[in-house]
């Protein structure tokens, strides 16, 4: 027997209409985000929409990022690691993210940007010292580690020496092969690329899909050629958007519409072993 899962239709979120709950717009941006009351009240003010949609290069920076961190977490408990993939809140803005992680994941998310010969992290990855935090920057995109102090970054770096030659600082320039390394990775995750960016930017819609498995299970898989991310942290693994699969208000849905994946096979990605902490 074949098993499929059957697309869904993408639709337009419509500003901060919220007639379809009873939740104020504050409470549900936090439900995506984890920020805090203050924090998610700021970003309202300014913002046409619940949760900002990215320009096209912090989208494509902010998929191959997502890609490195759920190819190397893969299946883990977030009440271990601080939030899933060690994201303990995030703010997304339209040219910028904001994630703040656990500090004891420091090194882990550096493992696991550090670009190898093999294809895993990211490539062309630079950094620079913020007064907030530590900027991770690629062509048209930022995304900022907050209350992280160069010092502690430094010393991080320092700590992973033997695998952190490709995560320079941001005044050194783009060295042979990478920009070839980041047109492969930007082609290989076209097709998900806006999917795997608005997963991010709404990270914390995961939580309760935890409650049952206590595990987060995020991975990409290829189905008759075509790159899919599913969602497996509950018995039944799908290519549902989060907000979609939780019938979430369409205040919380992108603002554009993400290409619909095709009927795919989520047992063809599925991997045994244990889960990661």
């Amino acid at each position: 027997m074949t098993h499929t899962l059957t697309p869904y239709t993408p639709r337009q979120q419509w500003g901060l209409r919220t007639t379809d709950t009873d939740l104020a717009p504050v409470a549900l941006r936090q439900m995506a985000t984890g920020e805090s009351e203050e924090t998610a009240r700021a970003e309202l003010t300014d913002s046409e929409h619940l949760i900002p949609m990215p320009v096209p290069g912090q989208a494509r920076g902010e998929a191959r990022i997502f890609q490195a961190l759920i190819a190397a977490y893969g299946r883990h408990r977030p009440t271990l690691t601080g939030g899933p993939f060690g994201i303990r809140s995030l703010t997304p803005r339209t040219d910028e993210l904001v994630v703040r992680i656990a500090p004891s994941h420091l090194d882990r998310w550096i493992d696991a940007l550090t670009y190898r010969q093999g294809g895993t992290g990211v490539a062309a990855l630079r950094w620079a010292g913020r007064r907030d935090g530590i900027a991770l920057t690629l062509p048209g995109m930022t995304l900022l580690l907050a209350d992280i102090s160069e010092t502690g970054w430094r010393a991080a770096l320092g700590r992973r020496s033997a695998d952190q030659s490709s995560l320079m600082p941001h005044w050194i320039p783009q060295l042979s092969g990478e920009a070839e390394h980041t047109a492969a990775q930007d082609a290989e995750l076209a097709s998900v690329r806006d999917h795997l960016s608005a997963t991010l930017r709404r990270i914390r819609l995961v939580d309760p899909l935890t409650r049952v498995s206590g595990h987060v299970h995020l991975f990409t898989t290829r189905h008759h050629g075509d790159l899919h991310l599913i969602e497996a942290c509950e018995a039944t693994p799908t290519v549902l958007p989060l907000w979609t699969s939780r019938s979430l208000p369409l205040a919380l849905w992108p603002a554009g519409p993400i290409p619909a994946p095709g009927p795919s096979d989520p047992r063809t990605g599925l991997h045994g072993g244990p889960p990661r902490p």
